[in-house]
């Protein structure tokens, strides 16, 4: 079972990059903020590893930090959620903002996940949501602060809010909160960019 890989960049696709370790390459499905930051990234990169086996075969999944790779294992243990879902889950939220919404009982921001709807993320909640109280004990304030944000978010514009998000998924890949308010507010939103997109401009803005 592979857990770890270190190499280089090969190809990247939507969803999903190569990594040439030695002159092989491995196909590791990665989630949007981490595809745009290897697709700006030069030289080596490292990334902890999920093998995943079904009647299909085994397929990889890569994450920068173990939090994420931790959270993503609890995530698909929750019934209706698949490694795909659970994905889609890390790609619309931080593993710092899921840990708070889960905390403030929040359905309604998970759900807004593609693939994830309101009962899968009641579920995903009702599961979770006392070994997620373990993991938040290394984010200060984590519960405290969860439903003062969530009542800030609400009275910010979708645009806003866009930008908080796509800051958090920078900060959350090694970005200090200086250099990702900066790369962001760079960016000429427009109505119709998604986080993703937000995150590959500020990144392309940075070379």
């Amino acid at each position: 079972m592979i857990s770890y890989l270190r190499g280089l960049v090969y190809e990247h696709d939507s969803g999903s990059v190569i990594i040439d370790v030695n002159g092989v390459g491995y196909e590791v499905f990665v989630t949007g903020a981490l595809s745009a930051y290897l697709l700006a990234t030069d030289g080596e990169v490292e990334l902890y590893i999920y093998t995943h086996f079904s009647e299909a075969g085994a397929a990889l999944y890569g994450f920068l930090y173990k939090d994420e790779l931790t959270v993503f294992k609890h995530l698909i243990t929750v019934s209706g959620i698949g490694p795909k879902a659970a994905m889609s889950i890390l790609s619309t939220l931080t593993v710092r903002d899921l840990l708070m919404r889960v905390a403030a009982e929040d359905a309604k921001s998970i759900s807004r996940a593609p693939g994830i709807g309101a009962k899968t993320a009641q579920k995903l909640i009702i599961e979770l949501k006392d070994k997620f109280r373990l993991l938040s004990a290394t984010y200060k304030n984590m519960e405290t602060e969860a439903s003062e944000e969530i009542t800030d978010d609400r009275a910010q514009t979708e645009g806003e809010i866009k930008r908080v998000e796509a800051m958090e998924a920078l900060m959350a890949l090694g970005f200090s909160k200086q250099e990702a308010k900066a790369s962001t507010g760079k960016v000429e939103m427009t109505d119709s960019m998604t986080v993703e997109e937000l995150i590959k401009e500020a990144l392309r803005m940075r070379k």
